[in-house]
This record gives C-alpha cells, sequence and structure tokens, in this order.
C-alpha cells in the first residue's frame, strides 16, 4: 500500500530507497518526494500490501545483487513474494538467477499477504541483498498487524470487463477446459474486483444455450469464486450490445430466444446463490435521439428475465428510472442530487428541470473559469453548476443563471462543500437579463441527511417570488482563505408533492471518463476511486477492459498483460487494489466507531474531503494526499485493535 521502508547506503554501495506502491519508479529515476527511511508496515487481516524498493548503483562497474527474504523468529506471516518490475512498468517478473543487474535502476516489489487466522501483532524480518564482493546487507522489516479483518467479499461492487477474444487469440485453450483457464487468472485473484470469466460470443460460438451446455460455465465459477471476488457477474459480457446478439422474436412470435439463453443461465445460479449479483449492460448512445433502441433493449431484457439486474450507461433520467436498476456514470457527468434521490429510493420523475440558457461566473474584475451547462441538464436534472473553483482571495464572486423562457423563482438551493461555504450570499433577479435588483431571502442552512455528508445545504425562500429570466447570486466568501466551493445550484428541485418511493437504484462511478478519474493514466488516480465513492455516494465501479488496448484519450498501457500464459496485473491495479482495502477501512470505520471518536482520528468529514474532493491535484499535493490516507488507515487500524483490547 503506502508502506514504506529503507536503509542507509553507504557511499561505495549502491543507494537503496523504497516507494509506496502508487509511485511510478522507472528505469533511471531518482527517489520521490513520498520515499523514507523507514521499515513500518501495517495490515489488517485478509490484506494484501505491496512496497517497491529501488536499487541505483553509485560506481562505474556495479556487482549484481541477489535477494532473498528472512524472516525474524517471532514472524508467522507468509513469506512475501519478491517480483521485478519489468521495464515499461506494465507487468512483473520473477527474480533473474543471475541477480539484479544495477547498471540502472530496478525496482523490486515485495508483495505481502495477512492470512484471515493472523494474530494481531508485530511481526519482523529482512531483506538480505547477497553481494559478490562485499558482505551480506540486511533491511529489517518490522509489521504491525492489526485485530481487524478485511471481508472476503469486496464491500464496493467493482468490474473490469477482460478482452476473452485477445485471450482466446493468444492462448486457444476451448472454454470447457477449465483447468487450463486456472493460470490465465491466478495472478489477478486477491485484487477486489470482478470480471467476466466469460462472454455471450464463448457461449454461443462453443455451447448450446441450454442447461446441460452450461455446465462448463458453472464449472468456471464453482472454479474460480472461492479465488476472485464475485460481488458482480456479466451475463451477456462486456459490449452493453448483447441482448442485440439474440434477434427479437418476429411479430406474433411468443418465445424470445433471448428467454431460452438467459433462463437455463440463471437457474444454474440459484443453488450457489449468485442470482441477485447478475446483470446485463446496456449503453446508451451518445445522441439522445438514438436512445429508443436502448430502451428497447432494456425493456425486452426485463420482459425476458426479470431476476436479472440491468445496467446502464449513461446520465440517471426519469425517463429511464423504469428501464434500468443500476446506473453507470461518468463523475464528471454526476449530480449530488439525483445521486441521493436514487441511493434513498426517491424517484427522478419529481425533479423539475432548470431550463437553463446560460451560466457566467463573473469575478469582481475578471471571468471566473470553468463555469458552464452541464451536458447532463435535460428533462430529468436539475443541476446547474458544478464544481467552482476555489478563489485565491476573500473578494466576492458572482454568479448569474440565465432561463430560456421566464421563470417563477419561490425557493433556491445551494449545495456547497462543508470547508468552503461562504460567509453570506445575495440574491439578484432580473426579467430582461440585463437590469437586476435585490430580493429578500431567508437562509436555513443544514449538512444534508440524503447528500454525503461533507456537503452542506443551504435552502433560501424569497420574501416575494419572482418571475425572472436571470438570477444572479453575489457571493461573499467567508473571512479565512481559500474562496468558496459550490458544489450545486438548483431552484425549486422537488415538485409540490413528495418524492415517489422506488427501490433504491445504486449508481456506479464509471472509470473509463477519460477526464477523471483517469484509471490507466495514474497510480494515484487509480489509488484515490474507491475513495470517491464513499465520499461521493457511489454504489460501485465500473472499469475500463483489463487487457485492453490504450486509446487516444487514455495512451496508457493495459492495467494487465498476458505474460507466460498468465494476466498479470501491473502497478495501477495493485494500486486500485489499495484504495479499496482503503475503503473496507473507511467503510468499518463509519458504520462501527463511536461519533466521540471521530474527532480524535480526524475522520471522516475534513480528511475525507480533502482526500476524495479534488480535480486534477498539482503534483505537488498528491504525497501530502496519499500521506493524509497512510495516518487514517493507520489510526483506524489501531482504534480497532485497541476497542478490541479493551472488551477482552
Amino acid at each position: 500500500m503506502h508502506l514504506l521502508f529503507v536503509i542507509c547506503a553507504t557511499l561505495a554501495a549502491p543507494e537503496i530507497w523504497v516507494e509506496p506502491s502508487w509511485v511510478v519508479a522507472q528505469p533511471g529515476a531518482e527517489p520521490s518526494p513520498a520515499a523514507t527511511k523507514t521499515v513500518n508496515l501495517y495490515a489488517a487481516r485478509g490484506e494484501y500490501e505491496s512496497v517497491q524498493i529501488c536499487l541505483a548503483a553509485r560506481k562505474d562497474a556495479p556487482e549484481p545483487v541477489q535477494v532473498s527474504w528472512k524472516p525474524a523468529r517471532d514472524y508467522t506471516l507468509p513469506p512475501p513474494e519478491l517480483r521485478l518490475l519489468a521495464p515499461g512498468g506494465t507487468r512483473f517478473e520473477a527474480l533473474p538467477e543471475a541477480g539484479l543487474d544495477l547498471s540502472q535502476v530496478q525496482t523490486l516489489w515485495l508483495n505481502l499477504y495477512v492470512p484471515l487466522f493472523q494474530s494481531p501483532g508485530t511481526h519482523t524480518g529482512a531483506l538480505e541483498l547477497h553481494f559478490a564482493k562485499r558482505k551480506t546487507r540486511s533491511l529489517p522489516v518490522r509489521i504491525e498487524v492489526f485485530d481487524f479483518e478485511i471481508p472476503t467479499m469486496p464491500s464496493l461492487p467493482a468490474y473490469f470487463p477482460l478482452n476473452r477474444q485477445a485471450l482466446r487469440n493468444a492462448l486457444a485453450i476451448p472454454f470447457e477446459e477449465v483447468e487450463r483457464w486456472k493460470p490465465v487468472y491466478e495472478r489477478l485473484t486477491g485484487m477486489r474486483f470482478a470480471f467476466n470469466l466469460w462472454d455471450t460470443v464463448d457461449l454461443l460460438a462453443a455451447l448450446p444455450p441450454h442447461a446441460e451446455g452450461l455446465k462448463p460455465l458453472h464449472a468456471h465459477l464453482e472454479a474460480f469464486a472461492d479465488q476472485i471476488p464475485l460481488p458482480v457477474i456479466d451475463l451477456l459480457g462486456p459490449g452493453g450490445d448483447g441482448a442485440r446478439l439474440f434477434p427479437p422474436p418476429l411479430p406474433g412470435v411468443v418465445h424470445d430466444p433471448l428467454q431460452g439463453f438467459l433462463r437455463p443461465f440463471l437457474n444454474a445460479m440459484v443453488a450457489p446463490a449468485w442470482v441477485d449479483r447478475c446483470f446485463a449492460e446496456v449503453e446508451a448512445p451518445e445522441s439522445p435521439l438514438a436512445w429508443q433502441e436502448t430502451r428497447s433493449a432494456a425493456f425486452r431484457l426485463q420482459r425476458v428475465e426479470e431476476r436479472v439486474h440491468r445496467l446502464l450507461y449513461a446520465p440517471p433520467n426519469a425517463e429511464f428510472e423504469r428501464y434500468t436498476d443500476w446506473w453507470a456514470c461518468e463523475h464528471g457527468r454526476t449530480n449530488y442530487y439525483w445521486l441521493a434521490q436514487l441511493n434513498h429510493g426517491q424517484s427522478l420523475e419529481h425533479v423539475v428541470p432548470l431550463p437553463l440558457y446560460r451560466v457566467n461566473g463573473v469575478e469582481r474584475h475578471s471571468t471566473m473559469p470553468g463555469s458552464e451547462v452541464e451536458l447532463c441538464v435535460d428533462s430529468s436534472l436539475a443541476t446547474a453548476w458544478t464544481e467552482a473553483p476555489q478563489g485565491t482571495d476573500s473578494g466576492d464572486r458572482a454568479l448569474t443563471l440565465e432561463f430560456k423562457s421566464v421563470q417563477r423563482i419561490e425557493n433556491l438551493n445551494l449545495f456547497w462543500h462543508e470547508d468552503g461555504a461562504p460567509a453570506s450570499v445575495e440574491v439578484f433577479t432580473s426579467f430582461n437579463g440585463v437590469d437586476f435588483s435585490s430580493s429578500t431571502v431567508t437562509w436555513n442552512s443544514r449538512t444534508t441527511v440524503n447528500v454525503p455528508d461533507f456537503i452542506v445545504q443551504t435552502t433560501g425562500t424569497l420574501r416575494y417570488p419572482r418571475e425572472a429570466t436571470a438570477i444572479r447570486l453575489i457571493i461573499h466568501p467567508a473571512i479565512a482563505p481559500g474562496g468558496f466551493r459550490l458544489a450545486e445550484v438548483c431552484l425549486d428541485m422537488i415538485a409540490s408533492d413528495s418524492p415517489g418511493e422506488v427501490k433504491a437504484k445504486p449508481v456506479w462511478m464509471d472509470l473509463r471518463d477519460p477526464r477523471y478519474p483517469r484509471l490507466a493514466a495514474s497510480p494515484f488516480e487509480a489509488r484515490i476511486a474507491p475513495w470517491m465513492c464513499l465520499a461521493f455516494g457511489y454504489g460501485g465501479i465500473r472499469g475500463p477492459v483489463l487487457n485492453g488496448a490504450a486509446t487516444p484519450e487514455v495512451p496508457a498501457a493495459p492495467l494487465a498483460v498476458l505474460h507466460e500464459g498468465r494476466l498479470e496485473p501491473g502497478v495501477l491495479l495493485r494500486a486500485f487494489r489499495d484504495g479499496m482495502e482503503d475503503y473496507e477501512y473507511l467503510e468499518a470505520f463509519r458504520k462501527s466507531a463511536r461519533p466521540e471518536n471521530l474527532s480524535k482520528y480526524r475522520f471522516p468529514k475534513v480528511d475525507l474531503n480533502y482526500l476524495a474532493d479534488f480535480d486534477r491535484p498539482a503534483k505537488d499535493r498528491i504525497f501530502d494526499i496519499m500521506q493524509r490516507s497512510a495516518n487514517i488507515r493507520r489510526d483506524i487500524g489501531r482504534y480497532f485493535t485497541q476497542s478490541a483490547a479493551h472488551k477482552e
């Protein structure tokens, strides 16, 4: 994770430093600001830990070095795995028998697993470096095991599809030969995300769609369910057009071939209780005019098999509310309000649209950048403006919303990040968009119940309702530096009647968004994605294809590469796994800690907000953010350990 150790090097000996898992240590690199000189590892039961050890020669003719692990007498953990980061940083390989060539920087990964039955306490060991012409050097390691267990089944569903066509082309392994597929997946075990062990093309090409033909599929699930977490199971494989592989029945024909495929499929899932995890992807086209086909596919899925969860890739809207069970949406197109509505089982049909024409954010002397109408403002969403940049001084700001037609304004709802709420807000309205007059507003601020806990809602009621074509907010930041941080602006969001009650519909964060978070671009952004899910209220993660090719928008290497017949996870996936384990710490602490302990451990409001709410942070902030993450994790682990000792 962010688990660091370094020893001091002599002038003649190679330099050795250690980087956390979220730093990419490339050949020839110097130590990053995150490198340390201590040996302190922290882990819960059932947790994986990764740390990078960098070695660089400091003379012209470096000698090779052999590396081995030596446990101390008190060491009862399994021995760590030692792997060498291959050139390019996309895969790992075994340590060379001839020793590490230090003519360039070599990055050695130490991967540690703490078993679920492990007793809490401190364990020590050492890495020994054997030189041909010098004495062996020892790098001591101290591991603190918490009295806290990471659940085997991840609390946060995460799904990364596989490009199985590439696997078939490279390996030529028949789908029925389950034993030959095990080595393909074994390096991905313990990564805390699900992936498709098959896809529809596999089944259609090799198997008849009936119960007997689905036995190999069931064998795949039985073989890998204890190794790979299966919080979700993709029925039709990646792509979103699985239903279209089965043409709809002709007019007057009752039997649907899609039903004949799905029913025995799901019947095979009943005994292991996997049915509730099954879903089928439906991907919306870019053009709203082409959504009729998506609607038909979603409706058809529900008609032929009600046990299938339909996952729709699009910003949630009231029109599609009855055509999907789960949503996946890019973070840049989310809305705190509808996210909270869906998570709490409230219908989006009662959200009144805000017919915006234009949004202008203007400072006293210049235009504020980054303010524009969101793409997802449509017939079902009320958001108008998100993520305004923080001001650099305490000057007032002006935000003007222009409407497409005359609107009657009675109530105004503003959502602020808690550490960026302003001192006060003045409201002005205009009928012609030019002349503005002041409106008396009664404000009522509170931390919202349905929206994530670091969001403060300010509700304003106009003393005299106004009909207007524009409204202007003059925002007076607080005295403290940093400006304000406005999350949402909504006018009369809720209709007069109460929101309709519907089944809660989880919204997943789609990591294929090329803007943010860019999972394939940075280990830091890979690590922080689960934090964002906890902070903003996402119910799951949909990642990019594990072994797919890079795209023009994300010109990074695949997340997993095929090496010696196995899928090898790279640095990015290990950083993501660390973030998923962070999530387990944070979620468990939120559920079990007493309120008086929140301030003691400075969690979750201030630190969680600082860690999860950002947009392209500067590099000099990254290390501070990750150090805060390490401290929070360590404090939570010790809190559980102390609590368990107190109970005894």
